[in-house]
């Protein structure tokens, strides 16, 4: 999980794809820290997003419209500073709301045993709710040529919702509430060989918003996989789950509760199949999977099943290296669950720089305001860029 991989467990890595969460904030599920010591000039990075989550009956449905747009350049060997930019459009059937946020970090792998990343920002200004700061930080040691582990804290929107996310007025009260956070502390552990890895991140914190009490809450996963790497292709096979656990339950769209996801308890095991294939200037990759989730409680506006159920996902992508240090990387993702709940994510990434950017951070969860979008290791990658 370390920057400085070797190419066998950086191809290894292509399955870490969306864990399989009912929301969309943050679980930094595979997120692996990017390689900073090849950077040698300023890249930008522009990388339009719709998102989509809900719209099965009874559930609250919401897209999102977001363009983050990120300059990074060196500081020193080994180390880049970045700051990014991202508008957000919000809608449901109850309206729209538009915003933007600014974030600035610093990343450095100085050494093949460790590497970290900080970050700070705001959450978007223009929303009801109002601003508040906003930070990430991650720290990783490769404590031998096996085992990797990693600390982690954050603060970031929760973006369930559109009263979570931006915050909003109830209509008969006239009463602000929502713009709910989540503060966390974490850490993780990974083993991998290049053709087998397995590995487990665990979270506590507390989720806070205007009148909403800080309500304590924990989540963990797990994930294990084998990869083969015939020819100009890449096979993980896998499987993964998601564990969370709430004190209180705030879905509520009313003063008081914050209109986020946050059961009593909530579980989800699924199996992955990932496949990808790249040539000199050109990558594909596609994937499955299936599987079950576990919600303790009752139904609510937000996830409508209650004990049991399935659900599928998929994914497809490319990525070409065009002339003049040009890049476009394409991914589209999707998960169906047997309720009719549903969710998809369609990214858009093109980047200009001296180094291709194969290796830059995807936007980081401060920047697309509480939303994890894929890291490059996850991406499809180029022939040119391995």
């Amino acid at each position: 999980a370390l920057a400085a991989r070797e190419p066998a467990e950086a191809r290894a890595k292509i399955g870490k794809i969306d864990r399989g969460s009912a929301r969309w904030v943050g679980m930094a599920v595979g997120e692996r820290v990017p390689r900073v010591d090849a950077l040698e000039g300023p890249t930008v990075d522009l990388g339009p997003v719709i998102l989509s989550r809900g719209g099965a009956a009874g559930t609250t449905g919401l897209v999102a419209e977001l363009i983050p747009v990120r300059f990074q350049s060196s500081l020193r060997k080994g180390a880049r500073w970045y700051v990014e930019g991202v508008p957000v459009r919000l809608a449901d059937d109850d309206g729209t709301d538009q915003g933007g946020t600014l974030v600035a970090g610093v990343e450095t792998a100085p050494a093949r045993a460790w590497s970290a990343q900080a970050a700070v920002g705001t959450s978007p200004v223009g929303f009801e709710g109002g601003v508040y700061p906003t930070w990430t930080g991650r720290a990783a040691w490769r404590a031998t040529p096996y085992l990797n582990v990693a600390v982690e804290t954050g603060r970031a929107p929760r973006t369930d919702t559109r009263a979570s996310w931006a915050g909003t007025v109830f209509p008969s009260t006239l009463q602000r509430y929502g713009r709910v956070s989540q503060l966390w502390a974490g850490a993780e552990a990974s083993v991998g060989n290049g053709a087998w890895d397995a590995g487990i991140l665990a979270r506590g914190g507390f989720v806070e918003g205007i009148g909403v009490e800080p309500n304590p809450m924990g989540e963990g996963t797990w994930w294990l996989g084998h990869a083969w790497h015939p020819g100009r292709m890449d096979v993980r096979l896998g499987a993964d789950g998601i564990a969370m656990k709430y004190d209180r339950r705030e879905d509520g769209l009313v003063p008081g509760e914050g209109g986020y996801f946050s059961p009593p308890f909530f579980g989800t095991a699924l199996a992955r199949l990932d496949v990808a294939a790249h040539g000199g200037r050109w990558g594909a990759c596609a994937g499955v999977g299936g599987g079950a989730r576990y919600q303790e409680g009752d139904a609510s506006n937000l996830f409508d099943t209650v004990g049991v159920s399935s659900t599928l996902t998929g994914h497809l992508g490319a990525a070409w290296e065009l002339p003049a240090h040009w890049r476009v990387v394409g991914d589209f993702r999707g998960e169906q669950a047997s309720t009719g709940w549903r969710q998809t994510s369609a990214l858009l990434r093109v980047a200009w720089g001296a180094q291709p950017p194969a290796s830059a951070a995807a936007p980081t969860p401060l920047g697309a305001p509480g939303f994890l979008l894929p890291a490059d290791s996850i991406l499809c990658t180029t022939g040119a860029s391995r």
